[in-house]
């Protein structure tokens, strides 16, 4: 099943290094364990940030967050696509 958001960021501590924009997650099959591949579009990199690793993907995704922790990206441009391990940590936002 494909899981589509429309906005989220990659952190580096408590620092943004880039803002995304439209995103995906889906299933990755052939893999051992929980495997997943986050593609997303890069609205702004934020330097220093954006050199740092390792870094969290935040995806927004409804009234809540889905977190990887500590992801390694290849350097990037303006797209993202990378390869993710085990299920996120769900953030709910308090209203």
């Amino acid at each position: 099943m494909r899981v589509t958001g429309v906005s989220g960021k990659l952190c580096y501590r408590y620092q943004t290094a880039a803002v995304l924009g439209s995103w995906s997650v889906e299933p990755m099959t052939g893999t051992a364990g929980h495997r997943f591949r986050l593609s997303a579009d890069i609205q702004e990199r934020i330097e220093p940030w954006i050199h740092e690793r390792p870094l969290d993907a935040h995806l927004d995704f409804g009234s809540g967050k889905w977190v990887w922790s500590n992801i390694d990206p290849d350097e990037f441009t303006m797209k993202l696509s990378i390869e993710l391990a085990d299920h996120p940590t769900i953030i709910k936002e308090s209203k």
